[in-house]
């Protein structure tokens, strides 16, 4: 066993190395002493998978060694993922099997790449195919086999598919390989190649040999190439050519074969050599262009464009205001050979790739300090044309406070409506309001004032919650809350002065008595201290005792 440690995005790789006849083990950590994202990885050499009757290396045997899980059926197919494959044959090497399978997010890099041979149903999918001394995927006597989201690079060849049906390759990059970058031999009826960017290979972008017919080639960047596209031999028949971009080739393309279609009823290609103009602005070339080759054959239909893309940002506005989030945004690009577009906040120091519908990356927002700032969207098209437009918006993350001055906590008050001071800080302040007792709000447009008379009445006596709210136009939120007492005592307040007119000695003693006796049971004033250096009257002994 070896043990290898390798980098990956974000991580830290253990990858344990182990040969395919022996007993194989798949670990995966997320966690350790010492590294937060640590990872265990196995590398396998040299995998075959042969599902012929009596093979005993077949999916079953796979599963067992940890290389795939699934069971092999449309809904739930074998899956091999987030593997290692390297070796000094074929790194991976499946046959004779009609078998579901996805291959995803591994890695296959050695000698010779990836092998499919007799195989149907197969997808592989969002891989690196990468550094292998011959070809990087080789597709032999295959159906419906889906080769989409892969890095194929740096190989002695790209994709090679030779007697094969049914298969689609699509939105790879497919780049600085030693040789083709797509080669069909003997490929045809629908074999799909679209959206792929193919460049900087050192032979054909796309080759397609001797007895490949009826398969469509569209929505390709073909550029960089030593030939951008080569049609070569007998019987290459009815291949359908259109919306490829041909650019920086240092050959544009050779058509040997006379029966090659290089548009549709509606448009053709795009030929960075192509000489001629669009007098009526339709996009379209109002001449024919003359592909190379022996075949003479044309592109009737061949793509002009000129105009860079129309970009209009429909939010966030201009002064938007946002805090600690990141903004949403939504633009609208105009523009019918878009290639990419980015946004910057930073005037292009910090470039990040978007759709036309998305939320600003939160770590660049982050970065930024707070005010005015540019948001600018860029958007580039297949020919090299950049449009842009901007945006000021304002980033504010100063924290809402409220700070209540009055009333106190514990004051008590009566059935008159407490008043109210409060101080509020913060930036473009939107609205402030107060509830008592969990109340419906009562919104206020001064920071000093009283309660709601109405409300205040209504509340029974006891402790009274008064909180006080407030928000601004970015969604911050602040509170504040005071505990107050509403009591009727309150009412009397501290002192009480009676004044009692007596008419007669005895009637004046027992009206005083009773008013007095009155307003000590209720609590209204304090039962007099006795001094007891002369006899205590007999209305107050009667009313007090």
């Amino acid at each position: 066993m070896t043990l290898l440690l390798n980098k990956r995005v974000g991580s830290l790789i253990f990858v344990i190395l182990f040969s395919t006849v022996s007993t194989l083990v798949h670990i995966s950590s997320s966690s350790t002493e010492n590294a937060d994202n640590l990872e265990f990885y196995v590398e396998y050499q040299d995998v075959e998978i042969n599902d012929l009757l009596g093979e005993p290396q077949n999916w079953t045997w796979a599963k067992d060694q940890g290389i795939c899980t699934g069971n092999g059926i449309e809904n739930d197919p074998y899956i091999i993922e987030d593997i290692l494959f390297t070796g000094t044959g074929f790194c991976l090497s499946i046959l004779n099997s009609i078998k579901y399978f996805i291959i995803r997010n591994c890695t296959i890099s050695g000698n010779l790449g990836l092998s499919l041979s007799d195989v149907s149903n197969g997808q592989i999918i969002d891989s690196n195919i990468i550094y292998n001394d011959q070809e990087g995927i080789n597709i032999d006597t295959c159906s419906s086999i889906l080769v989409s989201g892969n890095n194929i690079a740096d190989n002695g060849a790209g994709i090679l598919i030779n007697d094969c049906t049914f298969t689609s390759l699509s939105n790879n990059n497919i780049r600085n390989n030693d040789g083709e970058g797509i080669h069909l031999e003997k490929a045809n009826n629908n074999i799909v190649i679209s959206e792929n960017d193919i460049r900087n290979n050192t032979q054909e972008g796309i080759m397609i040999d001797k007895d490949s017919y009826n398969n469509t080639i569209r929505g390709n960047e073909i550029s960089y190439n030593t030939l951008g596209v080569h049609i070569k031999g007998p019987a290459a028949d009815y291949n359908l050519f259109y919306e490829n971009f041909f650019r920086n080739n240092t050959s544009i393309a050779k058509d040997d074969n006379a029966n090659t279609i290089w548009n549709t009823t509606l448009i053709g290609n795009y030929w960075d050599n192509y000489d001629g103009v669009d007098a009526n602005g339709d996009g379209i070339g109002d001449t024919p262009y003359t592909i190379p080759g022996t075949a003479g054959n044309l592109d009737y239909l061949p793509i002009w464009d000129d105009i860079a893309p129309i970009i209009i940002i429909n939010s966030p506005n201009p002064n938007d205001v946002f805090g600690n989030s990141a903004p949403n945004f939504d633009v609208t690009i105009t523009e019918p050979n878009l290639d990419e577009m980015w946004y910057t906040l930073d005037s292009g120091l910090h470039n990040y790739t978007s759709e036309e519908i998305g939320t600003i990356d939160q770590s660049a927002w982050d970065a930024t300090s707070e005010g005015n700032i540019t948001l600018t969207f860029y958007a580039i098209d297949k020919l090299g044309n950049i449009g842009s437009a901007g945006v000021i918006i304002i980033k504010d993350v100063l924290v809402l406070t409220i700070t209540i001055n009055s009333p106190d906590a514990g004051e008590v008050f009566g059935n008159d409506t407490p008043s109210f001071d409060i101080t509020v800080t913060g930036v473009n302040l939107d609205t402030v309001w107060y509830t008592l007792n969990g109340s419906i709000p009562y919104y206020i447009d001064s920071f000093s004032g009283t309660i709601n008379q109405t409300e205040w009445s209504a509340l029974a006596e006891g402790n009274i919650t008064l909180t006080f709210y407030a928000n601004d136009s970015i969604g911050n939120l602040a509170s504040e809350e005071v505990n107050i007492v509403k009591s009727f005592t309150a009412d009397t307040g501290p002192n009480l002065t009676l004044i009692i007119v007596l008419s007669t000695t005895l009637g004046g003693a027992a009206v005083a008595a009773g008013v007095i006796g009155t307003l000590m049971y209720k609590g209204k004033i304090k039962k007099p201290e006795w001094s007891g250096k002369i006899k205590k009257p007999e209305w107050l002994r009667r009313k007090t005792d």
